[in-house]
């Protein structure tokens, strides 16, 4: 099983991602959402700013989106974990959570700034050109 790529702690590595996670998490939370969703319109975002308003709602947006994330990329951990991860530390999880993705500065995620989504892009040219 895979790790995080990144310490729940390591707040310290990019300071714009940890000062939004921390003063407005619902940017970087809302991305990460749009990530697992795959949601081009920004929806994601929106919801997650009025999810912060309601702290309850807020964690278990980001429960939903860290087991989504594990889920996704293999990594280890458990349901009682991510729990405890979301509820103690909410913005750590959501800066870890981004980092993850790779929401440098919470820009576009580094899968689409580096040209993973290319093998779609791929497909589409050669239903272009047939």
């Amino acid at each position: 099983m895979a790790q995080w790529s990144a310490g729940l702690f390591g707040c310290t590595q990019d300071f714009k991602l940890c000062l939004s996670s921390f003063c407005g998490p619902c940017v970087p939370a809302g991305r990460v959402m749009a990530h697992v969703k795959s949601d081009k319109d920004n929806k994601c975002i929106c919801l997650a700013c009025l999810a912060t308003f309601i702290p309850f709602v807020f964690c278990g947006w980001n429960l939903y989106s860290r087991m989504q994330l594990r889920d996704k990329y293999g990594i280890e951990g458990s349901t009682v974990k991510d729990c405890l991860t979301v509820f103690c530390c909410a913005c750590c999880a959501v800066e870890q959570h981004a980092r993850q993705i790779g929401c440098q500065g919470c820009g576009k995620p580094q899968s689409q700034d580096m040209g993973l989504d290319k093998k779609d892009d791929t497909a589409q040219h050669a239903a272009q050109d047939a």
